[in-house]
């Protein structure tokens, strides 16, 4: 029994945890990639350099969507348990709160296994390729940058003059003259012309030129010095782009194997690159903690009332992990200054998860608790909230009608056993 609850709980967190972290990640690649768009094209690059810049962000992205997709999906899927009843089972059935929990934190330590890969293994080597290739992009290793009404020159042989760019990156009235001797130059020109780079990584790109004319100075009364056509392509050689720097000089370019080395080396220098490298570390350490606090955060704000929506466990609990994200950066920052990371970015963790153990504990020992009463305690005490309440079977007032107060407590008793009696069937039901 215990098996088939542990697999209907991690069933129903697991479809929230992917579809959230999906949307997460589509969100952040589409607004990135309408920005890159806009850099290929006043940069005039090819539109694959998009892709493999978009593919080097995807761990940085996965960074910050895999916490968040698994807060809210043990947030959704614990939701759904309690409103639909299934929660009251497994109780009924004698499996507490900390047995439906426990397959979640297996779920955590893969999250957090994968997490630390992700960050400290792939990341680094993804963030320096996407710089790399925003540095190409700039100094025109992908296309060259004309300007609209000015004489270009692309070497010592060659001048291209456009009229307009269009909004698509289009070029409209090209004129190019190449002269390979004193006298012999060839002169160019169409009605539009694009771009067109080489598959093969090489220095060549074209401009593929249409419905123009080609003209040979050196002999213009040639019947062959004068060329029209519908589609040519005009060969240019790309520039070669200065050295680009180092991998490893900026932060957050430097593997976890070799930022753990630096940090425990008795020999490493104390400067700036050491205090960020170790900084980094202690961020990749805490970024892999976080994991394990989030189930009891996640699972105490996911239990509802029977009456309640909850949208607004919702909006706290994610509010609580960006909170704690955004101290864990600031940390980080004043780490990077000099502080020491042990008091400026473990006590954050350490109030994450006493807030979270907190929650889940008033959710788990306290009946009716959920992860709300933490964060807004007995209102009804303090005289906001109605205080709802209960009266005992010995505080039944007679009644003549109903026939009793002995009556009363008999009708009390049949309606708790016949109760437990559906509630041992809907668990059977559930089990099937």
């Amino acid at each position: 029994m215990t098996r088939h609850i542990q697999r209907y709980v991690l069933a129903a967190v697991i479809s929230p945890l992917l579809m959230t972290m999906a949307v997460a990640v589509l969100l952040l690649t589409l607004e990135q990639m309408l920005r890159l768009f806009d850099v290929v094209v006043v940069e005039h690059g090819p539109v694959a350099v998009v892709w493999r810049m978009l593919l080097n962000l995807l761990p940085e992205y996965l960074g910050l969507s895999i916490p968040i997709g698994f807060l809210l999906g043990v947030v959704i899927g614990f939701r759904r348990l309690s409103q639909s009843n299934a929660l009251d089972a497994m109780h009924s059935a004698g499996v507490s709160l900390r047995s439906i929990v426990a397959p979640i934190f297996g779920l955590s330590v893969l999250l957090m296994g994968a997490t630390v890969i992700v960050v400290g293994f792939i990341q680094p080597y993804s963030a320096y390729e996407f710089e790399r290739l925003g540095f190409l992009m700039q100094h025109g290793a992908f296309g060259l940058r004309i300007k609209a009404g000015q004489f270009t020159p692309i070497d010592k042989n060659t001048v291209i003059r456009i009229a307009s760019i269009s909004p698509a990156g289009a070029y409209q009235g090209i004129y190019a003259e190449r002269c390979a001797a004193r006298r012999s130059c060839i002169v160019t020109t169409a009605e539009r012309a694009v771009w067109v780079f080489s598959q093969d990584g090489d220095r060549q790109a074209a401009l593929r030129l249409y419905n123009g004319r080609q003209i040979n100075i050196s002999d213009p009364s040639a019947p062959e010095g004068v060329l029209d056509f519908k589609s040519m392509d005009f060969p240019i050689s790309r520039p070669d782009a200065p050295a680009f720097r180092r991998r490893g000089e900026m932060s957050g370019e430097t593997p976890l194997p070799v930022l753990a080395r630096i940090a425990f080396s008795p020999t490493s220098a104390r400067n700036k690159e050491y205090l960020e490298d170790r900084a980094q570390l202690h961020w990749i350490a805490l970024q892999g903690l976080t994991f394990l606090a989030i189930p009891f955060l996640g699972a105490s704000f996911g239990i509802v009332g029977k009456r309640r929506g909850g949208a607004l466990n919702f909006a706290i609990s994610l509010f609580v992990l960006i909170a704690y994200i955004q101290l864990l950066k600031a940390g980080a920052l004043r780490a990077d200054g000099g502080a020491s990371p042990w008091l400026v970015m473990w006590p954050s963790f350490i109030l994450f998860f006493t807030l979270s153990l907190g929650a889940f504990y008033v959710a788990a020992e306290r009946p009716g608790g959920f992860g709300l009463r933490l964060a807004l305690p007995d209102l009804a005490g303090a005289g906001v909230l109605p205080r709802t309440k209960r009266h005992p079977t010995s505080e039944i007032k007679p009644d003549k009608k109903a026939g009793g107060a002995g009556t009363q407590r008999r009708r009390l008793r049949l309606a708790r056993q016949t109760e437990r009696v559906s509630e041992r069937e809907s668990i059977r039901i559930f089990i099937e």
